[in-house]
């Protein structure tokens, strides 16, 4: 999960004056799944180069999913193609760290995408045969917003419950001062100026239950990034194991398309006899085909 502050980069131009704003990466979270459980890390703009360094630990995290996925038999060759699985729903998160997927240490070996998103993005590292596989979580449904992804594939609304960051009024030049106060952001806080909303006093009420838990404000910014990484998890699961029912490997596809078509060929197949007749007759009367009847 990527978290973004607005860099003004053109105050004013021309005759009018007018904000113009571009979008810099603030923190990263992503959570782990491996056999040994679940566990997530966290890097913020504080941190020097945090985005190399949060690919460096992803890196280094990998290598036990590889172990907890290698084959018992050990002269079966396996192609280890991690998969990091996002949801892209602003449509702009991979491209704030696509710089930062070529280094002296690792470089993109495949990139596929569609029209409408970015379907994966394969990084190899050059000092070891583990090869990340960046996918949005898209690719294997329809839903672009990441509250109905929760709430349609995490069953019962899952187990965690998405927050609420006040952040649009933060930016590249407030934002260690901002951050590291004790106090809870006020309600005029939320105003977002791009779509024209604000929260309404119920909703504000919410928002400030858990943030009261944290000292500082930095510290809630930190459990949102990672609480919207492992919210992820339990919609990845349900679709893993809604494939499995028909031994089709969810992550070997590509699209919905792909998945729906596998589906079909796995229950076609399920019903079919090897031993079966299945030798097609036809009692219809044939028709020729006459330059007239054409």
């Amino acid at each position: 999960d990527l978290e973004t502050l607005a860099k003004r980069v053109n105050e004013k131009f021309g005759d009018s004056s007018q904000g113009i704003a571009t979008l810099v990466p603030q923190a990263i979270a992503s959570t782990i799944k491996s056999a040994s459980g679940i566990h997530s890390f966290y890097y913020d703009i504080r941190t020097d180069d945090f985005l190399d360094k949060w690919l460096e630990q992803l890196f280094e995290e990998v290598k036990q999913v590889k172990k907890d996925n290698k084959y018992k038999d050990e002269t079966i060759l396996q192609c280890f193609k991690v998969p990091i699985i996002e949801l892209n729903s602003a449509k702009f998160d991979i491209s704030l760290v696509f710089k930062n997927l070529k280094s002296k240490d690792w470089t993109i070996s495949k990139y596929l995408e569609s029209n409408t998103f970015i379907k994966q993005i394969i990084v190899k590292n050059y000092s070891s045969s583990i090869q990340l596989r960046f996918v949005d979580f898209k690719t294997y449904s329809v839903q672009n917003k990441f509250e109905d992804t929760v709430r349609d594939f995490a069953g019962n609304g899952g187990i965690h419950k998405k927050d609420r960051f006040l952040h649009e009024f933060i930016n590249t030049k407030n934002f260690m001062n901002e951050l590291n106060k004790n106090e809870l952001f006020s309600i005029d806080t939320s105003n977002n100026q791009l779509k024209n909303k604000k929260l309404n006093e119920f909703k504000y009420k919410e928002y400030l239950f858990e943030p009261a838990k944290y000292k500082k404000r930095q510290d809630y910014l930190k459990y949102f990034n990672i609480l919207d990484s492992r919210i992820l998890i339990e919609p990845i699961d349900f679709m893993i194991n809604l494939m499995f029912k028909y031994e089709i490997d969810m992550l070997a596809n590509q699209s919905v398309a792909q998945s729906s078509n596998a589906i079909k060929y796995s229950m076609a197949y399920i019903v079919f006899d090897t031993n079966g007749n299945y030798n097609s007759e036809c009692a219809d009367k044939s028709i020729e085909i006459t330059q007239c009847y054409w």
